[in-house]
């Protein structure tokens, strides 16, 4: 039959390209007189700019749109500035990509603009942030997040909003929350011209002995009657004046014998 013979089943490695874009798939049902094309399993749309993966797609060629279901990740590379890629080269290495998982995307591979819904979050460099609903604007970079908005960095610093832009192109990353309620965590550092407090010196255990420092006498116990210590060890009575031949001289006065 025509009809029968206008739907073709693809199976193994199934690459479909339409302009730069091209779906990866191991098995597909082409339709060719209507343009769609199904995919039951895995499958993965590439362009010069996005990567989008999910579980179960359909594309509908004639109007370059892409639905995808389940377990949805796409990766979005920011443009380099002008030179720093080859002329005419894909994007295949990046410094910042940005990411956002969702449960559904429709995507429009030729105006690169992307509707996320569902478990959705999207990550860009120390900022995650969950909404109801994402829209990507390829062209302009942009990435636009409405509903519950909720976003955090990994300083600490988290907040709400009913509605919040991205800007994700390389260079020029910024985030911007409408009527947000925002609380910044500030982590306070010792200034360097004020010297660290010493820690206490650590008490000896109950019952211990005294701790004894090198070259000082022991502490005698409470209630001992003080004696008269010599001015230096084995030192008990000045020595006797000696004369010019050795021997001790008489009555203490030095002199000849």
């Amino acid at each position: 039959n025509a009809a029968k013979q206008q739907i073709v089943t693809l199976t193994g490695n199934v690459d479909i390209h339409s302009e730069n874009t091209t779906m990866t798939s191991d098995l597909a049902t082409y339709n060719e007189k209507t343009g769609v094309a199904n995919s039951p399993g895995h499958l993965k749309i590439d362009d010069s700019q996005n990567t989008v993966i999910g579980d179960t797609g359909v594309a509908f060629y004639a109007r370059r749109d892409a639905r995808i279901s389940g377990g949805v990740k796409i990766t979005v590379r920011p443009k380099q500035e002008a030179g720093n890629a080859p002329q005419g080269s894909l994007r295949s290495e990046f410094k910042d990509p940005v990411y956002i998982t969702c449960d559904n995307v429709d995507y429009n591979w030729r105006s690169r603009v992307a509707i996320a819904t569902g478990h959705l979050t999207f990550k860009m460099k120390d900022r995650t942030v969950t909404a109801t609903k994402a829209t990507y604007y390829g062209a302009e970079e942009r990435v636009q997040l409405d509903g519950s908005v909720h976003y955090t960095r990994t300083n600490g610093d988290k907040g709400d909003a009913p509605t919040a832009t991205a800007i994700v192109r390389e260079g020029h990353e910024q985030f911007s929350a409408k009527n947000a309620t925002t609380v910044v965590i500030v982590h306070d550092e010792p200034d360097a011209d004020t010297p660290a407090t010493p820690p206490p010196a650590a008490r000896p255990p109950a019952g211990a002995a005294p701790r004894r420092v090198p070259g000082t006498l022991p502490r005698p116990p409470a209630g001992t009657p003080p004696s008269s210590a010599p001015s230096s060890p084995g030192a008990d009575a000045p020595a006797a004046p000696v004369g010019t031949n050795g021997t001790p001289t008489p009555g203490g006065v030095p002199g000849s014998p």
